[in-house]
């Protein structure tokens, strides 16, 4: 499911009532569009009664707009409207660009709530895409049902099926519970998805309900996705049963034949569930939209009216960060995916860590569980079995596992314990860790299994039912990590791979607890640390613990810094005691290895301040002309520049992640500050921080840019069917205008060419390839700069384009200062890169040169030394970033906007 924030076109009408009194929105309006929109409410009422009161409000508007109230289940209370308005452009009046229609859906919003206080948020009725896909799907941004077959439909090395064991789709002891009763009898379930053909009814025990929430009038399953993922959770098919056969199983139709939905759909039946008081619902869809407030707010309420919510992480693995959602959600159990042995994650298996956070703090550990997703076995329309692959097979065999517990339960016991806190909580606790191995050199090829891969481990259901007694007897918060022991490697990668240090930055972790009765608790008493040996070294520190856990889940940020030197390295230990209301204290244990603290020399600053990302805004993809054009995997060293950040480390470089702006740092303790593929412009007052360091203090700075190129960003520009509003690029590949105003004083500066190593020649290799590249059109005397044969990408034609030398990569030594490298694209030290280049030598080698001075030996001879004349090319640095709607999300653009926010981590959990 792709879900995306659309723009509002009503906002201006709010405008003329409510702003003005001379407002001309007459005759002129033309062309007519039909826009619609969902209007949320704080509370439940009859549609009737909502209808009534946005008309009134329409009124208070302009009398002349019609507007429509429709949804599918009118018989039921609802907290929301579908608003169809008929809207126009207008031609004179207030100022209106024709493409964007009308100002955002935040104004809109705040306008009618002045009206209407019920009124929650206004925004569009998003159309959303899903799709049965025959692979991993490369295009992380549409890719929503994580199917990959279907595939085997033979018996294979790893049947997980036979007769013969009591195992079901590698859930062991099923059918032994099945003897004692315990079958999913008396829990409902709701599977959201392309729905169930009625004759195949016949393939279950009990199909309480077939409801149909599309556009479409047939009851059918086209694609045999939903067909297959009730049946993994119930299905009584004798080859390829469920795990949960007497579960009442209750068929969402929320997809079309075609694979459309949209997000209303998915209210009016998440409300319809929440009608029905269902036990669980599973989702194997899910998109990378996690702003989309609607459904995130839904998914919510129904945790917290205690139906369980399971979701498929999603099929973007092996990289990093791009899980999706709702299985990113705290109260959601979010399910990665087993190879067939069960003892490996599935390689195309998403991965943390979560996203929401990174500009402020840092992600939770994501996925919960895993389960197998590799030759799953399961029911086709026809009432044949098959076997596929995906996550979208791993989440229904947990919602089968949440079935059978719940059937485990006394009546008594479920009215207190069937829980969605209760369920996660003893998932996460009788987990199987996967085995965690130091073997591998990258991070897609690796035994590693760590946290933010694995999150607790595989589904255990006899562990979970051999201690869910436990659990109920002393009802104990549960958290993810269970403990903070970065001597566990790799198991707590990327936090276990380096030492920390006196003078260092705060080590942040965000750890999630999950409070197993109470849907909404709050902390007794502020979070106590309680060192223990070497622990008096360590300052630890919290946030989140003002904010109330709810549903059931909270998260809370971990502050680790080193309060003294250490002369040789040592092991620090304590316990941070957590008190919640009605529940048991829980102590969290930190064990910290910590080292002497590196000289200036070994010392690097990651600026990830300077780094935004969709879906806070649409910041396009290095890869000017890739097919996916949205930048959504987090630009961070611990997501897609994991291999970067790896191979610093190798080389004995200690790495600080910074998420505040320069003011707030001491840049002179650093030797190099490195800046890669920047969003955000500098502060002024940042710019002479970086002018200071470099001149007085022998600090470096590494920039890495991407391209820059108005025509091309304006080709970027989409009507996006998606949220039926118009998309326009807030930045190119990255800010490059930013970036030549800070290098300015210097004479660097990057041109609007974009240019590309692709396709390369047949037995051709860079040592530096590049997909979407600025090059330097400007540098210094006594500068080097690094020649490259690449073709001009700027135009769709740049297959044909002629090889030319162009220089993408600069050093310079700042007199009696620190040095300067700069680069054109980044694209070759970014482990998502669908090229999958690699110059992480290259890089190393410059940061090198940034620290020491040391002259960079390798490739030598695309070295040019500018000895006595600048680089000055016919073509024009870029000065001037054209207006975008970068100030919406920007920390730096806009008014009210300055320096000196020095508390990064006060805010890391949505």
């Amino acid at each position: 499911m792709s879900w995306r924030r659309g723009w509002s076109v009503l906002g201006l009408l709010a405008a003329c009532a409510i702003a003005t009194d001379v407002c001309d929105i007459e005759s002129p309006w033309l062309p007519v569009e039909y826009h619609q929109y969902i209007v949320s409410f704080d509370a439940y009422r009859s549609e009737a009664d909502l209808g009534a009161i946005l008309e009134s409000a329409l009124v208070a508007w302009d009398p002349s707009i019609q507007a429509n109230v429709h949804r599918r289940a009118p018989a039921y209370p609802t907290d929301f409207l579908l608003w169809t308005l008929r809207s126009t452009v207008p031609r004179r009046g207030i100022s209106l660009d024709r493409k964007r229609f009308g100002p955002p859906s935040s104004f809109l919003s705040s306008s009618l709530s002045t009206i209407v206080p019920d009124v929650k948020s206004v925004v569009r009725n998003r159309a959303l895409h899903v799709g049965t896909l025959a692979t991993p799907p490369s295009s992380h941004h549409t890719a929503t049902a994580f199917a990959t077959g279907p595939s085997l439909s033979s018996p294979t090395k790893h049947n997980l099926m036979q007769r013969g064991t009591t195992a079901i789709n590698g859930i062991e002891h099923v059918r032994t519970l099945w003897a004692r009763n315990i079958t999913g009898r008396g829990v409902k379930i709701g599977v959201f998805d392309t729905g169930l053909a009625p004759t195949a009814r016949s393939f279950f025990h009990h199909v309480a309900d077939i409801s149909n929430w599309t556009d479409e009038e047939e009851l059918t399953d086209a694609s045999g996705h939903g067909t297959f993922v009730a049946g993994a959770i119930g299905g009584a098919v004798a080859g390829c049963p469920g795990l949960a056969p007497d579960a009442s199983i209750h068929i969402f139709r929320v997809f079309t034949s075609d694979n459309t939905v949209y997000t209303s759909w998915f209210l009016d039946a998440l409300n319809y569930a929440l009608f029905l008081e269902l036990d669980v619902v599973n989702l194997s869809v899910g998109g990378p939209d996690f702003h989309d407030r609607p459904f995130v707010d839904k998914v919510r309420e129904a945790s917290a009216h205690g139906i369980v919510v399971v979701s498929a992480a999603g099929n973007a693995g092996p990289y990093y960060g791009l899980l999706t959602n709702p299985a990113d959600q705290m109260d959601v159990i979010g399910v990665g995916g087993l190879t067939t042995d069960l003892l490996h994650i599935a390689p195309f298996s998403s991965r943390g860590l979560t996203t929401w956070e990174i500009d402020a703090g840092y992600g939770r550990v994501k996925p919960d569980v895993l389960a197998l997703a590799e030759n799953v076995h399961g029911p086709t329309p026809q009432g044949t079995c098959t076997a596929l692959n995906g996550t979208s097979m791993a989440a229904p065999l947990v919602s089968g596992v949440v079935a059978l517990l719940l059937s485990a339960m006394t009546p008594a016991q479920r009215a207190t314990y069937g829980t969605p806190g209760f369920l996660k909580a003893l998932l996460l606790q009788s987990a199987s860790r996967l085995p965690s191995h130091p073997t591998g050199n990258s991070t897609l090829h690796n035994d590693w299994h760590h946290v933010y891969e694995q999150g607790a481990g595989r589904i255990n259901l006899t562990r979970a039912l051999d201690t869910m007694n436990a659990l109920m007897t002393r009802p104990t918060p549960v958290l993810l990590p269970a403990a903070i022991d970065l001597t566990d490697c790799p198991y707590m990668w990327p936090h276990c791979r380096q030492a920390q240090y006196f003078g260092a930055l705060p080590v942040v972790f965000n750890v999630t607890i999950v409070h197993p009765t109470a849907v909404a608790s709050r902390f007794r008493s502020a979070p106590e640390w309680r060192p223990g040996q070497h622990g008096d070294l360590l300052r630890v520190e919290t946030s989140g613990s003002d904010r109330p856990l709810y549903p059931f889940a909270g998260a809370l940020g971990v502050h680790v810094s080193v309060m003294a030197p250490v002369m040789s390295p040592v092991v620090a230990h304590g316990w941070l005691r957590l008190a919640l209301e009605d529940a048991a204290s829980v102590d969290l244990e930190l064990r910290i290895p910590l080292q002497p603290t590196p000289p200036k020399s070994k010392r690097v600053l990651w600026d990830q301040f300077r780094n935004l990302q969709y879906p806070s805004a649409y910041v396009p993809k290095d890869d000017v002309h890739g097919p996916d054009p949205f930048d959504n995997h987090g630009d961070h060293l611990h997501t897609n520049f994991a291999d970067l950040w790896l191979a610093l480390v190798d080389a004995g470089y200690a790495v600080e992640i910074s998420t505040v702006d320069y003011t707030c740092l001491d840049l002179a303790t650093y030797g190099a500050v490195i800046v890669v593929d920047p969003e955000e412009p500098w502060f002024v007052a940042e710019q002479a921080a970086v002018m200071l360091a470099l001149r007085q203090h022998n600090t470096s700075l590494v920039v890495v840019g991407g391209w820059h190129n108005e025509a091309a960003m304006t080709a970027l520009a989409l009507w996006d069917t998606n949220t039926l509003s118009h998309w326009q690029p807030v930045v190119g590949g990255a800010n490059v205008p930013a970036i030549n105003a800070l290098l300015a004083p210097f004479g660097i500066a990057f041109g609007t060419s974009i240019w590309s190593s692709f396709p390369l020649p047949k037995g051709r290799t860079d040592a530096v390839a590049v997909v979407s590249s600025s090059s330097l059109v400007r540098f210094p005397v006594g500068g080097h700069v690094y020649y490259t044969t690449l073709r001009n990408a700027t135009l769709e034609s740049s297959k044909t384009a002629v090889w030319e030398s162009v220089p993408i990569l600069g050093r310079y030594q700042v007199p009696r200062g620190g040095r300067i490298v700069v680069m054109g694209d980044a694209s070759c030290m970014d482990g998502s890169s669908e090229n999958h280049l690699m110059c992480l030598d290259t890089v190393v080698e410059m940061v090198e040169y940034a620290m020491t001075a040391a002259v960079p030996v390798s490739h030598a001879e695309h070295w040019v030394h500018l000895a006595s004349n600048p680089l000055v090319a016919t073509v024009q640095p870029v000065v001037k970033m054209p207006e975008t709607e970068l100030w919406k999300q920007s920390k730096v653009v806009g008014p009210r906007k300055a320096p000196g926010h020095c508390r990064p981590h006060a805010q890391i959990a949505a």
